[in-house]
């Protein structure tokens, strides 16, 4: 005897023993009428033996007996599996004779719950024979006349269920050569039969059209499932409706796809609330958002506007992709020219495409990125090898300082036509005003108060802005200046900020 069979068996009989014992069980728990109830394991006295042909018990008209001539009927109350609920139940070892007597009207449906000592033969079964028997001869007993009957049986886990309808008052429970526990038995009313047969034809209706045709959530498929559904509330024991189990598989999956059908509902409301493309952060937020959600979705098709959505997904991503391409390719430029003052142009036009880049995009291009920093540092080193900055005073007799010459001095210059504008900027540290001087002009030499503070240099010119100090008004003041030369192809070279102080 298997102890898994004790186990299951007090799961599957929950229909006999519910309000007679409690206990936990993995298995539905379904209502039976316990007036319905012939004979419960759990009933017997612990230790009894019953001899043959002794009554074992009576009730609604049915009498469960030992068999004729049998003398193998004992009574085991499995003490080893006292931690278990269930515990009970009536064993025989089978033999040409019916180990159990069951009498019954004539047109009475009987419930037999049983299992077998070795289920896993192939012989193993338990048969419902006509109590027949030939008288002995010579003292000898005769092996009865039998004949296996129609009959109903169901198969769930290792707990057995078989169903007769009585044709004769009396016949007989045995399993040739086996051993076999007997649980419980209960009659059958006509009413949970005509039940079990409805749900029975529904189930077989929905289980016909799915194997044709699938489960869909189509009005024809929907009807049936509903129909299924309501011929089962009637039927009180679900585990004796053959066709169940195959019932549940297919409502499971109809059940996966009425949520699946749900959330893609849910989606499609998202995508119907997503505007006019556009390049931004919180536009691919909510794409991203979308895509999210349609990962748990099974079925995308449910989703009714999911084209549109793979179109403004589409659409965006050109967007996206055509704006990093701009500026990597923009910075691709740059670098062919670095250290050069062409580079200076390129490097302001790469910077305002990342400045129109969303953040996401940014992270992509940082490589790019890096690069463009890489190029304006060449620039900066250029601009400090070809630019410098001074400054020279004239002195009144009292010697203050008369005038404050700012002076710029542009190295490497080529030719006057190649400049589009000169500007001098100079800021007044204490009032935070900024001046800025315009300029026309280069010098190749530079002249202060009749002294030369700017000898003249090939490839030099020199730019300068005048402030006079009237009054010493500007005494102890402070005074920074840079300049920028603009070129005419657009490049601009801008010096180091330099500052002085006026005594």
């Amino acid at each position: 005897m298997k102890k898994k069979h004790i186990i299951l068996g007090a799961s599957l009989l929950s229909a006999l023993v519910a309000g007679l014992c409690p206990f936990i069980a993995e298995a539905k728990t379904e209502t039976v009428d316990e007036n319905a109830l012939v004979f419960n394991a759990n009933d017997l006295n612990s230790g009894k033996n019953y001899s043959q042909n002794t009554k074992i018990d009576s009730n609604n008209g049915v009498t469960l007996s030992t068999g004729k001539r049998n003398s193998a009927n004992v009574s085991k109350t499995n003490a080893e599996y006292s931690d278990y609920t269930f515990t009970k139940g009536l064993y025989s070892y089978g033999s040409s004779n019916p180990s159990y007597s069951i009498t019954a009207s004539k047109g009475t449906t009987l419930g037999v719950y049983y299992t077998l000592e070795n289920s896993s033969s192939s012989s193993a079964k338990l048969e419902i024979v006509n109590e027949y028997y030939l008288l002995g001869v010579f003292g000898w007993n005769v092996i009865p006349y039998h004949t296996t009957l129609n009959k109903y049986e169901v198969s769930t886990n290792s707990m057995n269920y078989l169903e007769y309808t009585f044709t004769q008052e009396t016949v007989g429970l045995r399993s040739a050569n086996q051993g076999f526990w007997l649980y419980g038995l209960t009659v059958v009313s006509s009413e949970e039969i005509t039940n079990r047969t409805n749900a029975e034809d529904a189930i077989t209706n929905l289980i016909n059209y799915y194997n044709a045709n699938g489960a869909s959530l189509s009005n024809e498929f929907e009807a049936l499932v509903d129909k299924a559904n309501e011929a089962i509330k009637s039927v009180n024991n679900l585990s004796q409706v053959s066709n169940y189990s195959e019932y549940e598989n297919i409502v499971s999956e109809y059940k996966e796809l009425v949520e699946d059908s749900t959330k893609a509902n849910e989606v499609a409301n998202t995508i119907s609330n997503l505007g006019d493309v556009e390049y931004t952060e919180a536009y691919k937020t909510q794409l991203d958002e979308i895509e999210a959600s349609l990962e748990n979705v099974k079925n995308v098709n449910f989703v009714s506007n999911y084209e549109a959505f793979v179109e403004k997904k589409n659409a965006f991503n050109v967007l996206s992709d055509n704006a990093r391409n701009a500026f990597e390719e923009k910075v691709n430029e740059a670098n062919a020219v670095k250290g050069e003052t062409s580079s200076y142009v390129l490097i302001n036009e790469a910077e305002a495409l990342y400045n129109e880049l969303i953040e996401s995009d940014k992270v992509l291009v940082a490589e790019s990125a890096n690069t463009l920093n890489e190029v304006k540092n060449a620039y900066t080193e250029m601009e400090a090898a070809v630019t410098d900055n001074s400054f020279a005073f004239s002195y009144n007799e009292d010697g203050s300082v008369n005038k404050i010459v700012f002076i710029g001095t542009i190295n490497d210059f080529t030719k006057t036509s190649d400049l589009k504008k000169l500007a001098i900027y100079y800021t007044n540290e204490l009032t935070g005003e900024v001046e800025t001087v315009n300029l026309h002009q280069v010098c190749t030499g530079l002249r202060v108060s009749g002294k030369m503070v700017k000898e003249e240099k090939t490839g030099v010119r020199y730019i300068y802005a005048i402030i006079v100090n009237e009054n010493n008004q500007y005494k102890d003041v402070t005074f920074s200046m840079y300049y920028e030369v603009t070129y005419s192809d657009g490049h601009v070279i801008r010096s180091n900020s330099t500052s002085i102080e006026v005594k």
